[in-house]
């Protein structure tokens, strides 16, 4: 193959690939909240309590997310909804990954943690 066809080969390639991507980034926008209003529900507990037990295990205060209904009262403020479930279950050594997330802003290390 020659040079040019080559390049034409790349570009459509990249072309794609770039579409395929913001067809995707709609995608989760459209279903997962409104990012430019503020408005973000994160949906898994999973994510949100990884987030929060690290945030607080960041700010000193690790025996609270052991304390359901400190824990609760936390992501409440942090997602300002009510969550479904509101448990921290995970051992100590899970900790140090929500402590990196909480660095972050919640729906920065949402998108994050789901690449």
């Amino acid at each position: 193959m020659t040079a040019r066809p080559m390049l034409i080969l790349q570009g459509a390639v990249f072309g794609a690939l770039l579409a395929l991507f913001l067809y995707l980034t709609w995608l989760v926008v459209a279903v997962h909240g409104d990012t430019a209003g503020g408005r973000y529900h994160v949906p898994f507990a999973d994510f949100t309590n990884i987030y929060a037990a690290g945030l607080l295990a960041r700010t000193g205060h690790v025996a609270l997310a052991y304390l359901a209904p400190s824990f609760e009262a936390m992501k409440a403020a942090l997602l300002g909804y009510y969550p479904e479930r509101a448990d921290w279950v995970y051992p100590p050594t899970a900790l140090p990954f929500g402590a990196m997330l909480s660095l972050l802003p919640l729906q920065t290390a949402f998108w994050f943690s789901r690449t």
